[in-house]
Order: C-alpha cells, then sequence, then structure tokens
C-alpha cells in the first residue's frame, strides 16, 4: 500500500523521572554548540539588558501614571509619592519576569534532555534550533527571525515535526507567531490543495494558498468547518480524495489545522505553540500517520478499531489544542494600576 507507514513511538523518555542535574549539563553543552562557548554569558547578558529595560521602562510609566493621579486630585507636582509609588508598582513586574526566566530555563532543560532521549529511542534525528528552515509551505515564507524549535525528524515515511516561531510587523509592532506543523511523504494519490479551517486558534496566522489555487465547495457541512483551494486542472482529483469518510476524518483529527498538499509533502498546521514532551501529540502524530497513511490514500471508511481509538482520545486531542490560561495574570495586571491609583490618590489628599 502506498503511503505512510503506520507509526507507534516510544514514549517513556517523556515519561520517566527528570535527572535534573544531567538536563541542565546537556541543557549547558547545547548552548555552547548552538552559540560557542560565550554563548551562555552573552545569552545571560542579552536577557539581563532585555528585562532591565523593561523593568526600568515600565516604573517610568507606572510613575507618570502615579503623577497624573496626583494632579487629579490636586497635586502640584511631583513628590517623593510619585517615585516610591512608581517603583512599588515596579517590584512585582520585576519578580514575575524573574520566576518566568527562571521557569523558562528549567522547561528548556528538561525539553532537550526528554526529546534527545525519545528521539534516540525512536530513531529520530533531534535539532533544538535551526534557522531558516528551506520548506515549501506558506508558513515557512512569512515574516522574519524565522526559526525552528525542537525539530525531529525520520528518514522512512518523511516524518518531520517541529514547533517553529517567526516575527511579523502588526502595525508598527513586531509581534512573535508561533506554529507547531506535522509533515510526511505524501502519497502521489493528493493533488496539491491547501484546506484552512475556520476553527483555528484565532490569534494564530492562518495558511495562505498559493495564487493559482481557486476556492473549491466540497460539501456544504464540510465548507462550514473548512475552506478548500487547489488549482482548477485539480478539482476533479480533489473532490476524488476528499470523500465522505475522509472528510469526517479530517474533522475528527485536524479540525484546528491547516493542510498544505504541497512540493511532494503534506503538512497538518496547528497554528500555535503544542507541547511535543506530551504523550498525547504523539498519539496525535500516530492518528495522522493512519490518517496520511491509508485513509487519505484509500478514500474509504475508517474501520471501527480505529474509530473507536480515535474516539477515546478525543478529550486529550481537545486538551492539546486548548490556549494556556492567562485569568489569573490578567486579573494581576489590571488590580495593580487600580489598587496603586488608589494609593496615590488618597495621600494626594491627605497633603492637599
Amino acid at each position: 500500500m502506498a503511503g505512510v507507514t503506520p507509526l507507534e513511538f516510544d514514549t517513556t523518555a517523556l515519561r520517566e523521572p527528570l535527572d535534573a542535574s544531567a538536563a541542565h549539563v546537556e541543557a549547558e553543552r547545547r548552548v555552547r554548540e548552538i552559540a560557542g562557548k560565550r554563548g551562555r554569558s552573552l545569552l545571560a547578558t542579552r536577557i539581563v539588558v532585555r528585562y532591565v529595560v523593561l523593568v526600568v521602562g515600565f516604573g517610568i510609566l507606572a510613575s507618570l501614571f502615579a503623577l497624573v493621579v496626583q494632579m487629579i486630585f490636586g497635586g502640584s507636582g511631583a513628590n517623593v509619592y510619585t517615585w516610591l509609588i512608581g517603583a512599588v508598582m515596579m517590584v512585582p513586574l520585576a519578580v514575575a519576569q524573574i520566576r518566568t526566566e527562571l521557569r523558562t530555563r528549567r522547561d528548556e532543560e528538561e525539553r532537550w534532555y526528554r526529546l534527545t532521549r525519545f528521539a534516540a529511542a525512536n530513531s529520530l534525528s533531534y535539532a533544538p534550533f535551526r534557522e531558516n528552515p528551506e520548506l515549501p509551505a506558506s508558513l515557512f515564507r512569512r515574516g522574519g527571525s524565522r526559526a525552528i524549535r525542537d525539530g525531529l525528524a525520520s528518514g522512512a515515511g518523511g516524518l518531520e515535526v517541529a514547533n517553529y516561531g517567526y516575527e511579523k510587523m502588526t502595525a508598527r509592532t513586531r509581534m512573535q507567531h508561533t506554529a507547531c506543523f506535522v509533515a510526511f511523504d505524501a502519497p502521489p494519490e493528493l493533488p496539491p490543495m491547501t484546506l484552512i479551517t475556520r476553527l483555528g486558534d484565532v490569534w494564530g496566522q492562518p495558511a495562505v494558498a498559493p495564487p493559482a489555487q481557486r476556492e473549491q465547495g466540497i460539501d456544504a457541512e464540510f465548507d462550514k468547518h473548512v475552506t478548500v483551494f487547489c488549482e482548477p486542472r485539480h478539482e476533479s482529483a480533489a473532490r476524488r480524495v476528499l470523500t465522505a469518510p475522509v472528510r469526517d476524518a479530517l474533522l475528527q483529527l485536524a479540525s484546528s489545522c491547516d493542510i498544505e498538499v504541497i512540493g511532494g509533502r503534506i503538512f497538518i498546521i496547528a497554528r500555535r505553540e503544542l507541547a511535543l514532551t506530551g504523550t498525547a501529540f504523539w498519539r496525535w502524530v500516530e492518528d495522522l500517520a493512519v490518517l496520511v497513511g491509508s485513509v487519505l490514500v484509500r478514500s474509504a471508511s475508517v474501520d471501527d478499531a480505529t474509530r473507536a481509538g480515535w474516539e477515546q482520545r478525543r478529550q486529550e486531542r481537545l486538551a492539546l489544542f486548548a490556549p494556556p490560561p492567562s485569568g489569573r495574570a490578567f486579573v494581576i495586571g489590571c488590580l495593580i494600576p487600580a489598587v496603586f491609583g488608589i494609593v496615590a490618590a488618597a495621600l494626594t489628599a491627605q497633603l492637599v
């Protein structure tokens, strides 16, 4: 049978206890490999400078905020309380930045440690970082500072998995965008086409169909969830592939992803970064291999056992694509100006 060989990953390395000291030693070695002998010190210097500028800048803005509140409540100008309030408002941000940096460092060390061993156990190559990847999907032809993070690949079946990031200017602001992709060698039965989900991450950047491709209506219900593009000369082939069983399987496994068949490859693209160290992610990749290597090729119904497995893993797929919680940070960020605004107003009222 043409297509992708079914996959089964050994995820022991992702579940076993972490050796934190070994992870730290390996991380130091990788940083030296990526950035040279002075890599860690140079990286630390850039981080310190960035955070100092951020925190001091926020402190100045906080002092100006306190000054405005004081002026509104009858103050005559800046005083010692203006700068004291600004300095105190700066403390939570400084603490949060330090905690974030330490947590990011630990997470990075654990990720490298686990994925290195996972790759070795599954005959995959692993690259923690790769700049400007040359891949055919539209995702890799936009923005600047383009880089793959945590790239894993195999020769058999052309499997490639990675998180990806790039920067794009939006209203004079440089925005960081992330995505995660799973790529396979495309079976010859698949014509070049682009499937853009309507259910993807609203903050992510959707795939962009090549200029020669045109929107094709496939099925009224399916079109509510996915927009299909292909060249007019491939319309018949696309319709032959996207049968009812295939459409059902796509909505089951990749309803939050864009799909591009291009350059002999099929890219399944989530519009946000995903956790590659989670076992749920690799079970999803196993299911995608079945979808690409069997269902898309045969355009046939999924057998009962396979469908039962997909249904059993539905909740963990939903959790995999769920955005990280941010409510607590948002509430705290709103409360700090409010609380210190009241403090500034009360102090000014006593002094006037």
